[in-house]
């Protein structure tokens, strides 16, 4: 059975998740702080995760670039009360897989966890993931020692960087899709509002 951990400060929120899922044939794990959620992400080894922004003990967006540190294609689903254009940018611009408000739509939000969990099904896509670990694996470890130094030393050249890479991934992609932005997204693993923000956000335009 699908795994779905839930990060949220309110009990009755995590109640009401496990209540309006319990049909979905999804195994539904809820947590109130980023400690709880570290202790049990590896054991519990998670088909998808759900993230309020404003946790109490840590910044939902730190938890974030930690389980992605951890599981880059696992999906992530942020939660928030803010209904603003800014924060919905920032953490899709992260990678996040979607972005709810709050009080949750639910019949959306099962919408969004049944894709996210056909993304991460084992067996979707199986080429497309063994190019990617191909590729990954011949300068995964160069490239983890020179983010480190460019983060700590040059934070702006770093950011630079990464830029031109997910430009010029985004491009390849989209190219060899002809420009088909739902195959482009299933091939990254990511959403297509992900992708059109980051496309807006890294001045692509030809695709869009």
């Amino acid at each position: 059975m699908p795994k779905l951990l839930v990060v949220d400060n309110e009990p009755e929120l995590l109640h009401s998740i496990e209540q309006a899922l319990r049909s979905e044939n999804l195994d539904v794990v809820g947590v109130r702080s980023g400690q709880e959620a570290f202790e049990i992400l590896r054991r519990l080894q998670p088909d998808v995760v759900m993230i309020d922004v404003q946790l109490k003990d840590v910044s939902g967006l730190d938890l974030f670039e930690w389980i992605k540190d951890l599981y880059p294609r696992l999906p992530v689903v942020f939660l928030t009360n803010q209904a603003d254009a800014e924060t919905a940018i920032e953490v899709m611009k992260r990678g996040a897989y979607e972005y709810l408000v709050k009080p949750l739509d639910f019949a959306l939000l099962q919408d969004i966890l049944q894709r996210a969990l056909e993304l991460h099904r084992p067996s979707a896509m199986p080429i497309v993931e063994k190019k990617l670990s191909s590729f990954s694996n011949r300068f995964t470890d160069v490239m983890a020692r020179t983010t480190k130094l460019l983060q700590a030393r040059e934070p702006n050249i770093y950011r630079s960087v990464t830029d031109e890479v997910d430009r010029a991934i985004l491009e390849v992609v989209l190219n060899h899709v002809n420009g088909n932005q739902l195959q482009a997204s299933e091939l990254l693993g990511i959403s297509r509002t992900t992708l059109r923000l980051k496309l807006r956000s890294l001045g692509i335009c030809k695709f869009e």
